[in-house]
């Protein structure tokens, strides 16, 4: 991980932080945040460590997962430009509750813990945002648990594929906007990989979606 400065984060997630940020104080938050590149398989933080800040998605793409019984990593969001992590410690004290990892070259901008509590408490107003955005990863933690505990294969990989595409878009070419190996689309979909893989091809065969390495593409997307 490096940390190469500051810009501005008009356009980013920050920008929840930003619109809640007293004039007066606005040069002190900007100079607070940190601009941090991660290389893909760097890890951002680790579960079980106590928070020190809120992590802002600028580019790049993060998988969060949780450790299971099994003391192996299950994937539980995939997380892409204008995502946040890390927002709960604001409003407790309890350690991390998941690991972030950086799938590809991740840049992400990062606000200091006691600077977050600080600013939260010069103006509550500031937690309206982060609580919504609490509660909103948390509706997409329980509609992905309950889509790979009650479907057939072949509708979780789909599903998946077209909860992906309206979360992240599409390039160009009409490949949804993150890089994905098939190990940890596996991961995420709780199924192995030569299980995903006769999925993948059956769909494939059925001209629904297409894929190559680390890249997919729907064809009929509802």
């Amino acid at each position: 991980m490096t940390v190469i400065g500051h810009k501005n984060m008009e356009n980013g997630a920050m920008k929840q932080i930003i619109a809640f940020t007293p004039a007066a104080l606005m040069d002190e938050f900007l100079n607070s945040v940190e601009i941090r590149h991660y290389k893909p398989n760097e890890f951002l933080f680790n579960q079980g460590e106590q928070a020190i800040g809120i992590y802002a998605v600028e580019s790049g793409n993060v998988k969060v997962s949780r450790n299971t019984h099994k003391k192996t990593q299950q994937i539980v969001l995939l997380n892409g430009k204008n995502e946040m992590m890390g927002i709960s410690a604001i409003f407790n004290n309890h350690p991390l509750l998941y690991t972030a990892r950086a799938i590809t070259p991740t840049q992400i901008h990062f606000l200091p813990m006691a600077k977050a509590l600080s600013l939260s408490k010069l103006n509550p107003l500031v937690l309206v945002p982060l609580m919504n955005k609490v509660n909103e990863t948390i509706e997409e933690l329980d509609r992905h648990t309950a889509l790979v505990m009650s479907n057939d294969a072949n509708t979780v990989v789909l599903k998946t594929m077209q909860r992906l595409q309206a979360k992240f878009g599409t390039d160009v070419h009409g490949f949804i906007n993150i890089k994905l190996p098939v190990t940890d689309l596996a991961n995420y979909v709780c199924m192995s990989k030569t299980n995903l893989y006769r999925v993948l091809n059956n769909l494939q065969e059925r001209m629904i979606i297409s894929y190559e390495t680390n890249r997919y593409k729907l064809f009929n997307f509802e």
